[in-house]
């Protein structure tokens, strides 16, 4: 046992607010609109479908603990398929680990092409990434899942890149499944003042039970290069819009030679080629920001794409459509037939999965105030996802 879960620190002074949390639930919605309202929370991430003999109704519950600079989530569900596609990738640029630990049930995952089963005798924690399409199954599934942006273990990405889509059979795998079941058991008890302590522990007790499984340090090579190239991704990240970027610029901010640099970005087709793909990837989601209105042309020259003509091009190559198509299916299309609701698309989950991707300096969020609108009985094929219940 873990004596900074199992023993809470003392209270702040003057009384800490607890750690932010959100429920949700489908058991209050009618049994025609309870899949959909599920599947469209998940669809910026996940398709996901019912099992072929699922019974009416789709009852479904999640809790969403907000921990500032990672996310921790309790969900059950029903039997389900689930699929992140190349649409997910292009659309939600998000590449955050995530551990999975199922307390009860089954789950089957298909990356690449190869399969594996987990399930709670087991007691095997699997390791994923948002980073990589995926698809799978489970079957009336009670598990624990931790969110990790990179920037949370950055220093480790390659040993955590070397263990993606398996499953830590080791004792000290275990032991950081137990650490997820009594951080489950006692988020309530913490508060806000306990979060640096938390994530310290939490950072701490990943890096140590990862890193340390013999069964798949091996599989870290070059882990000298590997962290160099996660450094060079970063600053590349960081100064998309500088007009600066280059192999020039990197090569002085790493302190390596340009052959060395270009040995590092070999497999990811050249460093021109890859600065090139993200920044037409951070146009896409400029695009598909409905809060920005700027012509196409400012939002490709502000990215170093001087021609609106072959940012057109360049755009078509790397997505299969213009960008004027991003930017006109991103606008919603209201339902004639719908009442319209306050919670969009994705909902506050889809915003704590976002915020993970850049954390802010403040930490975690407020708790939200929903207010619903009533909900009409919708065809369960069209039901939106603010049909979702928020019990908290």
């Amino acid at each position: 046992m873990h004596r900074l879960l199992t023993e809470p620190l003392a209270r702040a002074p003057g009384g800490s607010p607890q750690i932010a949390s959100m429920s949700l639930s489908t058991r209050h919605l009618p049994e025609l609109c309870q899949f959909a309202a599920w599947r469209d929370l998940a669809a910026p991430y996940v398709d996901i479908l019912p099992a072929t003999a699922s019974p009416p109704g789709f009852i479904a519950d999640l809790e969403i603990w907000d921990l500032g600079s990672v996310a921790f989530m309790h969900g059950r569900s029903p039997a389900i398929a689930y699929a992140r596609t190349a649409h997910h990738l292009r659309a939600n640029p998000i590449d955050h680990w995530f551990l999975t630990f199922a307390r009860s049930g089954n789950s089957t995952l298909r990356p690449g092409g190869r399969a594996w089963r987990s399930t709670s005798a087991a007691r095997r924690l699997s390791v994923g990434s948002l980073r990589d399409t995926f698809q799978g199954s489970t079957a009336n599934l009670d598990a624990l899942i931790l969110f990790l942006p990179r920037d949370f273990c950055r220093d480790a990405a390659a040993t955590l890149d070397a263990v993606i889509n398996t499953q830590l059979t080791s004792g000290l795998g275990q032991l950081l499944a137990d650490y997820m079941l009594d951080l489950d058991r006692r988020l309530p008890m913490l508060t806000e003042a306990e979060l640096p302590s938390l994530l310290a522990a939490t950072r701490a007790m990943v890096l140590a039970c990862i890193t340390a499984d013999p069964d798949r340090l091996m599989e870290a090579q070059r882990p000298i290069e590997a962290t160099l190239l996660e450094r060079a991704k970063q600053l590349i990240q960081e100064n998309l819009l500088s007009p600066a970027l280059g192999a020039d610029e990197l090569c002085r901010q790493l302190g390596v030679s340009r052959s060395r640099l270009y040995r590092l970005f070999e497999p990811l087709g050249g460093v021109v080629r890859y600065i090139r793909c993200r920044r037409l990837l951070d146009a896409h989601v400029a695009l598909c920001d409905a809060n920005d209105d700027r012509r196409i042309a400012d939002i490709a020259a502000e990215r170093g794409f001087v021609d609106a003509a072959e940012f057109s091009r360049a755009f078509k190559r790397e997505f299969g459509y213009r960008p004027r198509d991003a930017r006109n299916d991103a606008m919603p299309r209201p339902r004639a037939e719908m009442v319209p609701f306050a919670t969009p698309r994705g909902g506050l989950f889809g915003s704590l999965m976002e915020r993970l991707q850049s954390p802010e300096p403040t930490g975690a969020m407020a708790r939200p105030e929903v207010s619903l609108t009533k909900i009409p009985l919708p065809n369960a094929a069209t039901a939106p996802v603010a049909a979702t219940h928020w019990v908290k």
